[in-house]
């Protein structure tokens, strides 16, 4: 029985049947007594050496997860029955408004993308 991280999402398993675990994906008993108290999302390897991410590296990190989140918040939103009626609504008045101004119309994929910027 082994621990091993995975080298690619850097997943930590402890105790596990070694030989299930290729070397190529896995690292077998890594130390990690570098990353002691840190969050594993906020692991990194060199090589096969585990780190703690560094304070800029942490925050590019949390900026990038935020967007991810809200994209997804938004898909989730977005799918909603009522939510979708309302939105497209908003959607044709819009471009109602738009049309009578004489600009441009939007697309429904690019309402969307307001949408999930804003």
């Amino acid at each position: 029985m082994a621990n091993v991280l995975n080298r690619t999402t850097l997943r930590y398993l402890r105790s596990v049947n070694t030989p299930d675990y290729p070397t190529s994906d896995w690292i077998i008993n890594p130390d990690i007594s570098a990353v002691d108290g840190v969050l594993p999302q906020y692991w990194k390897l060199d090589g096969d050496t585990v780190l703690p991410m560094t304070e800029a590296e942490m925050d590019a990190y949390d900026a990038s997860s935020a967007v991810i989140n809200n994209n997804l918040e938004a898909d989730a939103l977005y799918e909603d029955p009522l939510f979708r009626r309302l939105v497209t609504l908003v959607f044709k008045e819009n471009n109602t408004l738009r049309q009578a101004a004489g600009l441009p119309l939007r697309t429904p994929a690019e309402f969307k993308q307001f949408l999930r910027d804003n």
